[in-house]
Order: C-alpha cells, then sequence, then structure tokens
C-alpha cells in the first residue's frame, strides 16, 4: 500500500487519492486494520457501493452520483471480503466534467459481516443470516473534485435514496407524485411503500395505512405496516385490525406478512390453524406465511409439505413453487 494512503490502526478506512488522479476515476483504497476478516453484502456486480458525495454550502453532504443497481440477478451472489490487515484498490466515480466542489465518497452499507479464513465470497449470501453482522458508517477523507448537479438532481429520487433518503423524500416516491429520475434508476412505488418502514413515526403509520386500500400497492402497504408496527404503536394497531379484516384478501394478506417479523412457535402455530378455516384466500395467505418461514422453522416446512397434495389448486401452486426453489438452492 502506498506510504501516502492514511489508514488508522484498529479501524476499517476509505482513503480517496485526489493528489493522484487517474483518467477514469479517483482511485480509492478501502482499507481494513480491525482484527477480523469483513464481508459487505453488495448493490450488484461485487459493487461495495461506494458513492461520490458533495458538501453543501450550509456543511452537509449529498449524493452525487446516480445510483444504477444491476437487474441481474446473479450479480449479487458475490460478495467482496477484505481481510484483516489487506485493502481493496478501486476507482471512485468522478464526473467528465462539472464544477469543482469540496467532496468525498461514502459507502452506503450499514453494515460489514464477519468471515473467516476459509469462507468465500462466492457462498456467503446462503450463510448471511449464520454470520455476525456488525454496524459499519464508512467515509472518506475530503478533498476537491468535479460534481454534475444535474447527476445530483437525479441522484435525489434514485433507488438509493429509498434506503437512505429522508422522510420527505420517500414520502414523495411512495405517494407517486415523483417518478424515476433517470431510465436506469429502477424502482417502483411498491419500493417506496415499503421503504417507509424505515420511519418509526405516526405520521409514516398513517400513511402507510392510508394505502392499504390502493390496489397498486396494497400488499406492499400490508407488509410495510407488520415491519412498522414493530417499532411504532400506531402501526401495530393498525396492523392487528387487519389480521381480524372481514375483507379476506387483506387478512390474508396481513397472515403472510407475518413472515416479515421475528417468528415464534407460535406464529407458526398460528398459521397452521388458519390452514384449517374454510375461506381459501386466507388458507393462501396461512401457506405462505409457512413458505416464506420454512428455510429457517422445520415445523413450517414441515406443514408445508403436508399439504404437497391439497384439494385447493391455488394452496397446491404455492407450494410447488417453494418445492422447486429449495431443489434449486439444493443444487447449489
Amino acid at each position: 500500500m502506498p506510504a501516502h494512503v492514511h489508514a488508522p490502526p484498529g479501524q476499517l478506512t476509505l482513503f480517496a487519492d485526489y493528489k493522484h488522479p487517474q483518467k477514469d476515476g479517483v482511485v480509492l483504497y478501502l482499507v481494513n486494520r480491525t482484527d477480523q476478516n469483513l464481508a459487505f453484502r453488495p448493490q450488484g456486480d461485487g459493487d461495495p457501493c461506494i458513492r461520490l458525495e458533495s458538501r453543501r454550502e450550509d456543511g452537509s453532504f449529498e449524493r452525487a452520483q446516480l445510483h444504477i443497481p444491476s437487474d441481474c440477478g446473479n450479480s449479487y451472489f458475490y460478495w467482496p471480503i477484505v481481510r484483516r490487515g489487506e485493502f481493496s484498490r478501486m476507482l471512485g466515480y468522478r464526473p467528465a466534467k462539472g464544477e469543482l466542489r469540496l467532496v468525498r465518497y461514502r459507502m452506503y452499507l450499514n453494515d460489514a459481516y464477519v468471515v473467516d479464513d476459509s469462507q468465500s465470497s462466492n457462498l456467503l449470501w446462503l450463510r448471511e443470516k449464520t454470520l455476525t453482522k456488525i454496524p459499519i458508517d464508512v467515509v472518506s477523507n475530503l478533498g476537491h473534485g468535479l460534481v454534475n448537479t444535474q447527476e445530483i438532481k437525479t441522484a435525489q429520487y434514485d433507488s438509493l435514496a429509498l434506503w437512505y433518503g429522508d422522510y420527505e423524500t420517500v414520502r414523495e416516491m411512495a405517494t407517486g407524485r415523483v417518478k424515476a429520475t433517470a431510465p436506469r434508476a429502477r424502482w417502483c412505488r411498491n419500493d417506496a411503500v415499503e421503504a417507509l418502514a424505515r420511519f418509526a413515526t405516526d405520521s409514516a403509520a398513517d400513511l402507510v395505512h392510508s394505502m392499504v386500500e390502493e390496489d397498486e400497492v396494497s400488499q406492499s402497504a400490508v407488509y410495510s405496516l407488520a415491519k412498522l408496527g414493530l417499532v411504532n404503536v400506531k402501526a401495530e394497531a393498525y396492523f392487528q385490525a387487519l389480521l381480524q379484516e372481514k375483507d379476506s384478501k387483506l387478512r390474508g394478506t396481513a397472515i403472510a406478512a407475518l413472515a416479515s417479523r421475528p417468528i415464534s412457535p407460535a406464529i407458526v402455530e398460528f398459521a397452521k390453524a388458519r390452514l384449517a378455516e374454510r375461506d381459501p384466500i386466507i388458507r393462501t395467505g396461512a401457506i405462505s406465511l409457512l413458505a416464506q418461514i420454512a428455510n429457517d422453522h422445520p415445523a413450517a416446512k414441515q406443514a408445508v409439505l403436508e399439504h404437497n397434495h391439497d384439494p385447493d389448486p391455488a394452496l397446491r401452486e404455492v407450494v410447488e413453487c417453494v418445492c422447486k426453489q429449495w431443489k434449486r438452492v439444493k443444487k447449489r
């Protein structure tokens, strides 16, 4: 590693080498001087999601690089690893032209995963739930660089903004008042409605609840309430009411949405009991819940398999679909 790269001991450091720029960008060094091997859940194609930021006049920073997610599911399987005492070298984005401003680079990941020496980048996605996760907040040193002001505007409402933007931004996206700001900045209203679960406020709870009966985003709204209810009393009241809803479609969706919560034996038994109901929509919601949690809960998996020959074709379809998924994962 070059002597001029500053990386304090005991830390995960992102160093931007502004003084030695390359033709295609700024050289970045991600240096791991902790005592653990660290892996990063990528944003596609092994991308650790490091993005250019520009400083505003008030001293705060805004993202100055559009996030373009990969549209190939296979590109998310490779998780980059930086082992203890090692570094990774990469190019940080720099626009071809723009205004000269004070900039920095930020890793848009909140967590890193601790891995041992034997673990491979290609298989970590299969073991995510067994890995120890630690919080990170990785920001580079400051320097002067070019910034495209139009790209700052488009980045404000891209898919990354769903998970790092403020409430006002996500609200605008969820209500449909703004659309994706660039053809490749892929997201839809359903994504934005689910992202509202990030905000543990009554305002967010009311907004999500107002969308429950809106056909375009109904399912996402129910799932969002299920998550939001874990941290907000008002959202929890809304969600519990949905579990008793007379409208079987909404109630069935709420039952399936329990999969997004911590799972207990009681939830598994609750789902199995719903399979005994007459309403086919409620039964489909219950089998969907069990199918979503089956990989981690043997009792749920057994309940799914027991309905492989159920007379209800909709329920059989769910069972057949999940069994095919299990076979594909097993082959890997």
